[in-house]
């Protein structure tokens, strides 16, 4: 049996503020959403970089897509 590297978990997670806008974002678009087959109603984006993790929201209805990053965390 041959040995196989393990594969490298991620994790992201978005702080209070980040928060409090996805759940704004998904009040307003749940109301005109339609669930795929899997019951999403928004697709939730991560994108590392060197200088952070930028987060964003898009509707996966109407294709609206909003930014998330909480850019006060950031050192630029």
């Amino acid at each position: 049996m041959e040995n196989k590297p393990n594969k490298p978990n991620f994790t992201f997670s978005l702080n209070d503020v980040e928060s409090e806008k996805l759940r704004q974002f998904i009040e307003i678009h749940k109301q005109h959403a339609r669930h795929t087959a899997f019951g999403e109603l928004v697709k939730v984006s991560f994108v590392p970089s060197t200088m952070g993790t930028h987060a964003e929201v898009q509707c996966l209805t109407c294709g609206e897509t909003v930014g998330l990053t909480d850019l006060s965390e950031w050192d630029i």
